[in-house]
C-alpha cells in the first residue's frame, strides 16, 4: 500500500487562501487535518518544508522539553547542543556532495556519489558532531545514542503527521496488483 506524501503540499497550503470548498480539497482541509496531528510533528514540517522560523523555534522548545524529560540529569547546555544538532541533521539531511541526488546519469554512464554511496543522506561522524556541538570528541561519542534517540523521535513524529493527514483527508491508497 502506498501512502501519499503531504509534506510539500502542506507547506504550500500554509500560504494559501483558507476559503472553504465543499467539492474540492483546499488548503483549509489540509490545515484542519494538521490540527489532529502531533504538534511537534507539524512544527517540524513547517520548519522544514515552509521554512517557517517561528515553527523552528517552537519545535526547538518542544524538543528541549522532551529531551529534558528523558534525560533528567543532563546539563542544560548539553541539552541545547544535542537538540540544535538534531534539528540541523533533521532539517537538512541531504548529502552535501551530491545534494541529495545519490547518483548522476549521463547517457550510458552512471556515477554513484562516493560520499553517501547513493543513499542521498549525509552521515555525520563523531568528529564532525564534536566540532559542530563544540564538545570534546569523547563527549560527542557518549552523546551519540541520545542524539540517535532524538532523531528517531523526530522522524516518528513527522511520519505520524503524514499518516494522520492521509486518514483525515480520506486518502487511501489503491492496492496495486500483488499487495
Amino acid at each position: 500500500m502506498i501512502i501519499a506524501n503531504f509534506r510539500e503540499s502542506y507547506a504550500v497550503a500554509a500560504r494559501q487562501s483558507l476559503a472553504w470548498d465543499d467539492n474540492h480539497e483546499r488548503a483549509i482541509d489540509r490545515i484542519a487535518a494538521a490540527g489532529r496531528c502531533p504538534r511537534i510533528g507539524c512544527e517540524l514540517w513547517r520548519a522544514r518544508y515552509a521554512l517557517d522560523a517561528m515553527s523552528y523555534h517552537s519545535a526547538r522548545k518542544g524538543l528541549i522539553k522532551v529531551y529534558r524529560e528523558r534525560y533528567t540529569s543532563e546539563f542544560e547546555s548539553i541539552i541545547e547542543k544535542v537538540v540544535d544538532q538534531a534539528l540541523h541533521e533533521h532539517l537538512s539531511p541531504a548529502c552535501e556532495t551530491c545534494l541529495g541526488s545519490g547518483e548522476v546519469v549521463c547517457g550510458e554512464l552512471k556515477v554513484v556519489c562516493p560520499e553517501c554511496m547513493g543513499h542521498r543522506v549525509r552521515r555525520y561522524s563523531d568528529s564532525e558532531r564534536s566540532r559542530m556541538m563544540q564538545v570534546s570528541y569523547q563527549r560527542s561519542k557518549s552523546l551519540a545514542h541520545k542524539l540517535a534517540w532524538l532523531l528517531n523521535k523526530m522522524g516518528t513524529w513527522e511520519a505520524q503527521v503524514n499518516v494522520i493527514m492521509n486518514n483525515e483527508l480520506e486518502r487511501f491508497a489503491i492496492p496495486t496488483e500483488g499487495e
